[in-house]
């Protein structure tokens, strides 16, 4: 929400002091110059979720992303995010990008990883092993994080931004 060369918008809502959620819409600008709005950090509180909160953050991401010129809006979100989505009337789904999962033939008989289900369909997530958090964290592709790591086993990860104007760097 720092670098000044991306229009970006956080919208929260507040039941009198009670922070009940947040919806943040930034405008890229796609290899062909389309202008595309991507939504990002949605939270709502388990109790306020399915009584169309969704819906209004939804109705004003979308009119910040049009007045910035955006002819397209997409999100990537984990899997409570992508069920809010599709409920959605004017969202549709087109794919799942699955960068950060693996393919069931890795999955048989590896110990490191566990299973649970979830509406009826198995999914597959990664223990978090230091096996794990160094292939997400620091040797991710696509972002900088730094890993502190205590000899009593407790660790902090930070994700590195750097404004791409003035190249300064911060952490979230």
């Amino acid at each position: 929400f720092m670098n000044p060369s991306i229009p970006t918008r956080l919208f929260v809502a507040y039941e009198n002091d009670l922070f009940v959620g947040s919806y943040g819409i930034q405008v890229h600008t796609l290899s062909d110059s389309v202008l595309c709005g991507f939504t990002i950090d949605l939270l709502i509180r388990e109790e306020y979720r399915n009584r169309a909160l969704l819906v209004l953050f939804e109705e004003e991401a979308q009119k910040f992303a049009m007045e910035k010129g955006a002819q397209v809006m997409t999100s990537l979100p984990n899997f409570d995010g992508m069920r809010a989505h599709k409920g959605l009337k004017t969202w549709k789904h087109i794919g799942t990008v699955k960068t950060y999962t693996l393919p069931k033939a890795e999955v048989a008989g590896n110990k490191e990883l566990t299973k649970r289900r979830t509406s009826g369909k198995e999914l597959v997530y990664f223990s978090k092993s230091d096996a794990y958090r160094i292939w997400r964290y620091k040797l991710n592709p696509e972002h900088e994080y730094t890993y502190v790591k205590l000899d009593s086993g407790e660790f902090a990860i930070t994700k590195l931004f750097k404004d791409p104007v003035t190249n300064v760097r911060y952490g979230d």
